[in-house]
């Protein structure tokens, strides 16, 4: 989960980094990239895994 967390952070780091350069101030709609989305989408599926795995052992055990 740590390298979904690093690339998130990566891909925010350079785009503040970027704006910055640039003299600019940086805006959330400057985080909508495709790596950050992925990163993101990769962290959110990455914590559903305990919950799916709670879903199938009740679902199991006829809960």
């Amino acid at each position: 989960m740590s390298n979904g967390y690093a690339h998130l952070g990566q891909g925010v780091d350079s785009v503040l980094v970027a704006a910055q350069e640039a003299g600019r101030e940086a805006h959330i709609s400057n985080l909508v990239t495709r790596e950050i989305t992925l990163a993101f989408f990769t962290v959110a599926e990455i914590a559903l895994i305990p919950i799916i795995f709670k879903q199938i052992r009740s679902c199991r055990s006829g809960i």
